[in-house]
């Protein structure tokens, strides 16, 4: 069996269920939920600096 093909950009932060390309997610709602998912991750971090420099 083959192997579906991997989205170019940052394939593991994709679910597996999403990488095994189902129709209703496209390209585009890919590309929006990994650019939610990098903003959330590096909003976090920032808070958690912001933290432990103000103690």
């Amino acid at each position: 069996m083959e192997q579906p093909p991997v989205p170019s950009s940052f394939p593991c932060f994709l679910p597996s269920s999403a990488a095994v390309s189902s129709p209703a997610m496209d390209r585009s709602a890919q590309e929006l939920f990994l650019n939610f998912m990098i903003v959330l991750i590096t909003v976090l971090l920032m808070w958690l600096l912001v933290k432990t420099y103000q103690d």
